[in-house]
């Protein structure tokens, strides 16, 4: 195929091809019912730091939709078409990556025979993120709750309850918002994970009240002993959040710092700045 230089491209099953071209029936299954699951991830030179963490978490997602794909995908040859498409796109030294697996089948009785789309585009290094000193304002939505179930783990393509979060977050002037499982517990943002710090002690919240299982979370909590601290996991409430001296977002694109939440201006940054060099001197070299 003749790659046209002046367009953006995907990788569709293992070919790269300009990002217009791909054509999804209307009657096929993951558009109609949200049968898919997804990662994001971030390239930095040519490497993507956090690459074993979403390599798990995705094949749990294709575990557990029971997906069978059409096309060979192991890690090695994601790792290569990723590269390939960063070249590309013109996108080698910081990329923000997608990659989507759907259903190509049409009924629900049909097995999940899958495809898988690559994207590929620029994206801020991790010192502009942390450089980056924007106001983050968070509040807690509890007009869609979160299931808990086999699925909550991971990435999953109906988003249905983030999507009605992030919603009603640009409609009343915030910026992110907290999302709460059926039993009104606190799990994580419209974006992210999260961790709590008070009185210097890091709490985030527990695996089974229905996170997604974030590889930036991850990576902290088997790498947070080299600061001398610890992250420990518990019941996360609105109490909780109130009284935290920090708040600090964790996804693979790196962490923020919540700055305000409600009308509380969070009054610390002392743990957030030792994760980022953590992160700086560990991760995103």
């Amino acid at each position: 195929m003749h790659i046209q230089q002046d367009i953006k491209h995907i990788i569709y099953n293992g070919t790269l091809v300009p990002e217009n071209w791909l054509k999804i029936p209307h009657n096929n299954k993951s558009f109609r019912y949200g049968i898919g699951c997804f990662e994001t991830m971030r390239l930095q030179s040519m490497d993507i730091p956090l690459f074993n963490f979403h390599w798990q978490r995705l094949n749990a997602g294709i575990e557990a939709l029971q997906f069978k794909l059409l096309k060979p995908l192991n890690n090695e040859l994601l790792l290569k078409q990723v590269r390939q498409l960063c070249t590309i796109n013109h996108c080698e030294q910081s990329a923000r990556i997608r990659i989507t697996l759907y259903a190509n089948t049409v009924l629900l009785s049909d097995d999940n025979y899958a495809d898988y789309i690559i994207e590929a585009q620029p994206a801020g290094s991790y010192a502009d993120l942390i450089s980056n000193n924007e106001i983050l304002r968070a509040n807690v939505f509890y007009g869609n709750k979160k299931a808990v179930d086999s699925f909550s783990n991971f990435k999953i393509s109906n988003y249905l309850h983030n999507s009605m979060a992030i919603l009603f977050a640009r409609q009343n002037g915030w910026q992110d918002m907290f999302v709460v499982n059926s039993f009104n517990e606190i799990i994580e943002t419209t974006t992210s994970n999260f961790l709590v710090v008070t009185n210097n002690k890091i709490t985030t919240a527990e695996l089974s009240a229905g996170p997604v299982k974030g590889v930036m979370l991850q990576w902290l909590q088997q790498n947070v002993h080299h600061t001398g601290l610890e992250i420990t996991a518990s019941k996360i409430t609105e109490e909780t959040l109130t009284n935290a001296d920090e708040i600090i977002l964790t996804n693979a694109m790196g962490i923020r710092p919540v700055t305000m939440f409600r009308d509380k201006q969070m009054p610390g940054n002392k743990i957030y700045k030792q994760l980022c060099q953590l992160i700086s001197d560990h991760l995103f070299k």
